[in-house]
């Protein structure tokens, strides 16, 4: 098989696939489904097109941000049905109020998570929601050179490695693109994704069904879990972490891609004009922030670019401006990738070799009762933590070892 970057680096970003004119890459699934290109030896005329957009042959350009914010979408409604702030629905509808287009993940179809092209205010709705499985790109980027060319406004909005392979496919920038990336923890496979669906649903592939990924309790808090309703919108499947097998695993870093143990783009510096993520608010900061209930968001303006595009939107977003490293220094994915699982190798080989059910018994569920255990135990300590002055026996009686 003809490769055009290492296995191990590839992030399935699909700019080999859109620079090809022969039409002679496709995406295809390994033993586990994650996408990887393959090329047809009988098409290819070895232009090196391909290798010439691989964002891994030329990395692109990193961007220090240049500032930093926390904050929400202004319109309480807008925030409530997003994940966290309602930021990138804010940006998406600015572009297209402006005769723009925006291009997003969509989960309209949860066996087909995929990117589309958004020119409606009313479509932005398919753009929202956390996607916690690979969105495929398919032809995508095809589509954005023209709209560019065409002199359209364009935002694009990825995952940091999708983002870095529509701009080394584009190989310049263009002033009318507008990259939105959001702070990344990995992307497993929809292959894998589309066993555990079709085992909660009992082995039917039901139409209609939509699926979040987070959602919101009855006190309004933002629970990570597997919600799925029906086409009518009733609930026929509800389970939050650590219950939930899928997110268990997703959140502890057991099934990702290869290359998102060693992502490039985790890191401060930044290949998007804005950079998005959750603002968890831990020390109460923003007690007094309108809205902070619904959920806060971090954003980073790492271009001039994205800052203009900040500044023209102050009327439709609350933001609180505060310093760059305050936000890097919080860490996860801002900082370094995802630690990769230690039982990552025996989930891939049970899952190739047996399947999702001996995945869950030997794998997954021994996960789920440490974690169980240690939040148990991480509750106690709270309560504990509570009772006057044990807190200081408690440091008196360590300081003695």
């Amino acid at each position: 098989m003809i490769e055009i970057c290492p296995k191990q680096d590839c992030t399935a970003c699909s700019a080999c696939l859109n620079a090809c004119a022969k039409g002679a890459i496709c995406m295809l699934p390994d033993e586990i489904g994650c996408l990887y290109p393959e090329i047809d030896s009988k098409l290819c005329v070895d232009c090196g097109a391909c290798e010439k957009a691989c964002p891994n042959l030329n990395p692109p350009v990193y961007n220090y941000p240049e500032k930093a914010y926390v904050g929400c979408a202004s319109d309480y409604q807008e925030q409530l049905t997003s994940t966290s702030g309602g930021i990138a629905s804010v940006l998406s509808g600015a572009i297209i109020n402006r005769g723009g287009v925006v291009y997003g993940s969509t989960s309209a179809d949860p066996f087909d998570i995929h990117h589309i092209r958004v020119d409606k205010i009313s479509e932005v709705s398919l753009l929202k929601g956390s996607k916690y499985v690979q969105s495929k790109i398919d032809n995508v980027y095809s589509l954005v050179k023209k709209d560019l060319i065409a002199k359209h406004d364009v935002m694009f909005i990825g995952t940091p490695c999708q983002v870095a392979g529509l701009k080394a496919f584009l190989h310049k920038d263009y002033p009318n693109l507008y990259t939105i990336d959001f702070v990344c923890h990995g992307v497993p496979p929809q292959h894998l994704f589309n066993d555990f669906l079709t085992k909660l649903l009992k082995g039917k592939k039901k139409l209609g069904i939509t699926v979040d990924f987070r959602f919101r309790d009855n006190k309004g808090r933002t629970k990570y879990g597997l919600q799925i309703r029906d086409k009518d919108g009733n609930q026929i499947f509800h389970e939050v972490f650590p219950n939930n097998d899928y997110i268990l695993g997703f959140l502890k870093g057991l099934y990702y891609r290869d290359n998102c143990y060693t992502c490039k783009y985790a890191r401060p510096e930044r290949t998007s004009d804005i950079s998005l993520g959750d603002y968890r608010d831990a020390n109460k900061q923003y007690m007094d922030m309108f809205h902070r209930s619904a959920g806060l968001s971090k954003i980073l303006a790492n271009t001039s670019k994205g800052i203009k595009l900040l500044d023209q939107l102050h009327e439709y977003l609350l933001l609180r401006p505060v310093f760059v490293e305050d936000v890097i220094k919080e860490g996860g994915q801002l900082v370094a990738p995802m630690d990769r699982h230690p039982h990552y190798n025996l989930f891939k080989t049970l899952y190739k070799e047996k399947g999702l059910d001996d995945v869950i018994s030997e794998v997954i569920l021994p996960i789920k009762r440490k974690t169980k255990r240690s939040m148990v135990i991480g509750k106690v300590i709270k309560i504990i933590y509570r009772i006057p002055f044990s807190r200081t026996f408690f440091n008196f009686i360590r300081n003695r070892k």
